[in-house]
């Protein structure tokens, strides 16, 4: 993927990438793509907004990334 920094197709290419390393372990690539935007925009918040029922998973996701 470090070759396509810059081009469209880097955050795919990176997610697919994420994907293959993770064991299995589900990524979801909203969470994923929030995360990495406040990691390469410096020491920012990032707050996920989610339904009631879903805290819990959205939590286990975003540690997970």
């Amino acid at each position: 993927p470090i070759a396509h920094i810059g081009t469209p197709s880097f955050v795919p290419l990176l997610l697919t990438y994420v994907r293959n390393a993770s064991s299995g372990f589900p990524i979801e690539p909203v969470i994923f793509q929030s995360i990495l935007l406040c990691l390469i925009s410096g020491n920012k918040h990032l707050i996920l907004r989610t339904a009631e029922d879903d805290v819990g998973l959205v939590v286990k996701l975003a540690v997970k990334v």
